[in-house]
């Protein structure tokens, strides 16, 4: 789900409810029962518990590849702030190695030639999406399978962060184009189906 306020914004907006509360004579009791009930219904909404626990920056990256008609490389990041950045082009950019990994360094030096597109995606959504990865990283990947010529590669993946080595663990959850390969873990599909939804959102603001 894509939402248009941060939770700066909302907690700020509670806060000020408080405090305007407190301005008004004879209103502290209510002060109290109200700006009690106004953050826990703020952090209920936005579940403040759940959005401090994210142990890694980068969560999702949907990449577009095609070499067939000059080169195409273009593709989007989420956040685990809900923040969504887009590349185009990117120079010198650092393609996972043998192992699907990312270096932490690697990683923030691709981000840093993305742009931010300017939409926000649920942290709740993604939070929830995030709990999925451990179970997708255990699926099925199916062998590739030819189904066209010159379409290039479309590929969904999410990382998961080790903070020992300081790496990204990609994986994969689908790819279509010149091959199709699925990633047969009922986790996998769910995260492609938000994924999905970003790409959708930002080719319809024409950002992809």
């Amino acid at each position: 789900m894509f939402e248009d306020v941060t939770f700066s914004v909302v907690f700020s907006y509670c806060i000020k409810r408080i405090i305007a509360l407190a301005m008004k004579p004879g209103k502290f009791l209510l002060l109290i029962i109200t700006g009690t009930l106004s953050l826990y219904s703020c952090s209920k909404e936005i579940k403040l518990d759940q959005l401090n626990h994210f142990d890694q920056k980068v969560l999702l990256q949907y990449e577009y590849i095609n070499y067939a008609w000059g080169r195409q490389h273009s593709g989007w990041f989420a956040d685990s702030t809900g923040n969504i950045y887009t590349y185009n082009l990117p120079s010198g950019w650092n393609f996972c190695d043998a192992n699907e990994s990312l270096t932490q360094e690697q990683m923030e030096s691709n981000l840093s030639k993305c742009l931010n597109s300017g939409l926000y995606y649920s942290q709740n959504d993604l939070f929830s999406a995030s709990k999925l990865f451990k179970s997708a990283q255990k699926g099925f990947v199916t062998d590739p399978v030819h189904e066209m010529c010159d379409a290039g590669a479309r590929i969904y993946s999410c990382f998961i962060y080790n903070p020992t080595d300081r790496t990204y663990k990609k994986v994969m959850l689908k790819e279509t184009g010149d091959w199709r390969v699925e990633n047969s873990s009922s986790a996998a599909k769910d995260i492609v189906k938000i994924m999905e939804s970003i790409t959708n959102e930002l080719i319809g603001h024409k950002k992809l």
